[in-house]
C-alpha cells in the first residue's frame, strides 16, 4: 500500500507571525534530531504564547506521528493476505500495512514483513488535534488530507474514504479557494488535482485486495465523488468500470461518453469493448478490438490480437 505522509509545515500565517514563525522554526530544527521531551516543550510554549495556527495542530499531529508509531517485523505466511484487524495485539498496539513492505527468506517457507506498530493512545491524539484544527481552519486541504493520510496507513478504509468524501462536501459548501501551506491559495484545477488524485491512489490500492469490500468501498467513493465532481473524467470512468459486470447497460450509458469525449482513450475503449463482448454483441467487439490491435500499446495489443482469434 502506498503510504501518504505527512508533511511539516515551516511558514506560519496568523496572529504573532513573529513568535509563531519562531517556534515553527524551532519545531522543524528538532524534529529529525531532538527527543520526544525537546519537541512537547517547544509546542507548549507555542501554545502558551501564541494564537493557534493551522500549523500548531499540524506540528502536534506530527508529533504523535513521529513517537507514536514505529517499525517491526513481523512472522508471516507468503500466501496469506493478513487484515491490519487480524494482526491486532492485545497491548493497546495495532499493526498496519506499508507501501514500502519487506519480505525477507526464512526457513520453513515462512517470511518476515515489516509493518508500522501505532500507540492507540498518540494515534488518538493525533486525530483530536488534527479534528480541532479542521475546526478551527476549514478551508485548509492539507489539514483535510492529514486526517485521510492518518486512517490510510492503518488500512481503515471506512474511515480514510469517509474523509475524502468529508473533502467533497466541504468542496460543495465553501464559499473560497482551499488553502495550503502558506496559507497559499489553490486554483480549483490544482485543488481538484490533488483530490482526484488521492482519489485513484484509493482506487489502485483497493484493486490490489481481492475482496467484494474492495469493490463496494471504491463504489462508495467514486459516486460520493461524483456528487461534487459531476463531469470528472477519471470518476465517471472508475464508475463505469466498476458497473461492468453487474450493470453492464449502466456502465456503457458512462463508458460511451467518455470515449465519444476521447476518441483515443483506449483504456475506456477496452471496457467497452469487454462489455459487448459479455453481451455477445460480435460486431462491435470486432470493431474496437481492430483499433486495439494496433493502438500502440503493448498489453491492450495482445489483449485484442488474443480476442480476435474468437472471429
Amino acid at each position: 500500500m502506498k503510504r501518504f505522509y505527512l508533511f511539516l509545515i515551516e511558514v506560519l500565517t496568523y496572529v504573532s507571525v513573529a513568535a509563531q514563525s519562531d517556534y515553527s522554526r524551532q519545531f522543524t530544527d528538532f524534529f529529525e534530531t531532538g527527543d520526544s521531551l525537546q519537541l512537547k516543550q517547544i509546542l507548549q510554549e507555542w501554545e502558551k504564547h501564541s494564537l493557534p495556527s493551522p500549523e500548531f495542530y499540524s506540528a502536534w499531529v506530527n508529533y504523535y506521528y513521529k513517537f507514536g508509531r514505529h517499525e517491526t517485523y513481523i512472522k508471516k505466511d507468503p500466501i496469506k493476505v493478513y487484515s491490519a484487524k487480524q494482526l491486532k495485539s492485545t497491548e493497546g498496539l495495532f499493526v498496519v500495512g506499508t507501501d514500502d513492505t519487506e519480505t525477507l527468506s526464512v526457513p520453513n517457507e515462512t517470511a518476515l514483513v515489516k509493518k508500522i506498530v501505532w500507540n492507540e493512545s498518540f494515534f488518538q491524539k493525533a486525530l483530536e488535534y488534527n479534528s480541532k484544527g479542521i475546526e478551527l481552519f476549514p478551508l485548509r486541504l492539507d489539514l483535510r488530507l492529514e486526517k485521510f493520510s492518518l486512517y490510510y496507513e492503518l488500512e481503515d478504509y471506512e474511515k480514510s474514504i469517509e474523509s475524502l468524501l468529508e473533502i467533497g462536501d466541504a468542496e460543495s459548501k465553501k464559499e473560497k479557494p482551499w488553502m495550503v501551506a502558506y496559507n497559499v491559495q489553490l486554483s480549483e484545477d490544482e485543488s481538484t488535482s490533488i483530490i482526484i488524485g488521492i482519489c485513484e491512489m484509493v482506487f489502485d490500492d483497493l484493486m490490489q485486495i481481492s475482496h467484494y469490500k474492495s469493490i463496494q468501498r471504491s463504489e462508495v467513493l467514486a459516486e460520493g465523488m461524483l456528487k461534487h465532481y459531476p463531469d470528472n473524467f477519471v470518476l465517471r470512468f472508475k464508475m463505469g468500470e466498476l458497473l461492468m459486470t453487474k450493470k453492464p447497460d449502466k456502465a456503457l450509458d458512462i463508458l460511451l461518453p467518455l470515449l465519444k469525449e476521447q476518441p483515443d482513450n483506449y483504456d475506456v475503449m477496452f471496457k467497452v469493448a469487454l462489455i459487448y463482448k459479455g453481451k455477445g454483441n460480435k460486431g462491435e467487439v470486432k470493431k474496437y478490438y481492430k483499433i486495439l490491435s494496433s493502438c500502440g500499446n503493448e498489453f491492450l495489443e495482445n489483449m485484442a490480437g488474443f480476442m480476435l482469434r474468437d472471429f
